[in-house]
């Protein structure tokens, strides 16, 4: 069996084969693009020996570094996307990428895969209406619910709590449908505790997971489920809770499950204090939405607005 090699001897290696494509880039590019060029290359995106190739092209076609590289389809607009969201501090996750701990996210999570897609924007024009009307205004916490099943707002959820944590904002998202969770399954998190079982004093907040793959952002699971989920969001407990979760965190997401499947949305949103309601085109019935806005307004829940989302 070969011997592993020291870690110190492998080190010198890859500074001895880096440093002169390091010198090569210095010589050739300015510095934001040395540093580019450099990037791309630590990511896995180019190989050492393609950096060649593109300084005679960008060159000759007087391209920037990356654009040229795309030009020789050495990399691609995604590999050139990620690489300025890792240089600006902009996490997400490429569906490409072999790490397992990558892999394990659901797809519908497109804020974390394309953030720089329709839908992205879209997400993001929603997220800055939400500052303006409410985080901006000093709140923390929102729950986010659907006015019946036909839609998944628990998506929506989530994708803002990551969107949320991409604008730097250290983010929770909270799991409050305790009927069918679903933020476990995105994340592809444990379940056994969460939620529920803090209302009952059988879990804590060391319970709550943070995101590595994603900065400043934490997902608290649903946990086991209750015979009881409207009881359990009734307590005092679980006011208490967002208040204290408000203090850690700077955005609170609060997922809900449907308005339709019982008072949960309610009793949630009047603890979150706001609420951000969706409806389905095509799917949703007026009279739900009707009967929706009367019993909120009752409630005096504060609706930031409502999200119209496809089938």
């Amino acid at each position: 069996m070969d011997s592993v090699k020291p870690y110190d001897e492998m080190m010198a290696q890859n500074d001895a084969f880096i440093q002169p494509l390091q010198k090569k880039l210095a010589q050739n590019l300015p510095k934001d693009e040395q540093l580019f060029g450099d990037l791309l290359v630590q990511l896995g995106k180019l190989k050492p020996q393609d950096v060649e190739r593109i300084l005679t092209t960008q060159h000759d076609k007087k391209l920037a570094f990356g654009e040229a590289a795309k030009r020789l389809g050495l990399v691609s607009e995604q590999d050139i996307q990620q690489a300025l969201a890792h240089q600006f501090d902009y996490p997400y996750l490429h569906k490409s990428n072999e790490l397992a701990s990558v892999k394990k996210f659901s797809q519908a999570l497109f804020a974390a895969y394309a953030p720089f897609s329709e839908k992205g924007e879209i997400l993001r024009d929603l997220r800055s209406q939400l500052l303006m009307r409410w985080f901006d205004k000093g709140n923390k916490t929102l729950a986010i619910t659907s006015v019946d099943t036909s839609d998944k707002s628990y998506e929506l959820a989530a994708n803002l709590a990551i969107i949320f944590s991409q604008l730097g904002k250290k983010t929770l998202l909270v799991d409050a449908n305790l009927r069918q969770p679903k933020q476990h399954q995105l994340f592809n998190l444990d379940n056994k505790l969460g939620l529920s079982n803090k209302l009952i004093n059988r879990a804590t907040t060391d319970n709550i997971v943070q995101i590595a793959e994603l900065s400043n952002l934490s997902v608290l699971t649903a946990g086991s489920l209750a015979p009881n989920p409207t009881e359990l969001l009734e307590r005092a407990n679980f006011a208490a809770l967002l208040e204290e979760l408000s203090e850690m965190y700077e955005v609170v997401i609060v997922d809900t499950a449907p308005f339709s499947v019982g008072s949960d949305a309610i009793t949630v949103a009047m603890r979150a204090k706001g609420m951000l309601p969706t409806v389905t085109k095509d799917a949703s019935r007026l009279e739900d939405l009707h009967l929706f806005i009367r019993q909120s307004k009752i409630a005096g829940i504060e609706t930031v607005g409502f999200v119209l989302q496809d089938k």
